[in-house]
């Protein structure tokens, strides 16, 4: 997602994402890319304190896929989440489900295999309280973990991270309640 900037020896960045993900970046990092399943980031940048007036640029790439999506729901409504047939390896698909309000959203992961055993690396979240991924109100799913989840009010989100992942697969089934 975001690139790099070139960071003086001294000076530091942190990028935080989801579910307390966080890549610092100092002057001998070697990286120049860091990639995030969620638009959801924060930085945090400080320079040395003899150069605190220098500037930089961060420069985002959104990508754009078929798993990106908010879905309105209706009372009653019923349907699937899966991986784009198309997509090919190491995907990031982030759902946000919206039942109208007084009601609530429960999803049921019917197949769920990250293709990497590192919990930091491949992933499934369920976040059952919407807009956010706060710990409380989040599952985290790794290797091949089948779970039903109820949403505190009326949303639920679904991350599925599978960057480095060789087979993901990832099927769920979600209604409104």
């Amino acid at each position: 997602m975001p690139e790099t900037p070139d960071i003086g020896w001294f000076d530091w960045m942190t990028v935080s994402g989801v579910y307390k993900q966080k890549q610092q970046i100092t002057g001998d990092s070697s990286y120049k890319e860091i990639y995030f399943p969620s638009a959801d980031v924060t930085f945090k940048y400080k320079a040395f304190w003899l150069f605190n007036k220098r500037s930089f640029s961060v420069f985002f790439e959104v990508y754009s896929n078929d798993c990106y999506k908010i879905i309105n729901l209706q009372k009653g409504s019923v349907g699937k989440l899966t991986l784009p047939g198309d997509f090919g390896a190491r995907p990031f698909c982030e759902w946000w489900l919206r039942a109208p309000k007084g009601m609530k959203v429960e999803v049921y992961v019917e197949e769920f295999s990250a293709g990497n055993k590192d919990c930091n690396k491949a992933y499934a979240l369920i976040n059952s309280n919407g807009s956010s991924y706060d710990s409380s109100n989040t599952r985290r799913l790794c290797g091949t973990e089948t779970i039903r989840n109820t949403s505190v009010l009326n949303e639920m989100n679904v991350l599925f991270n599978g960057k480095y992942s060789a087979r993901p697969r990832f099927t769920a089934s979600y209604k409104v309640l």
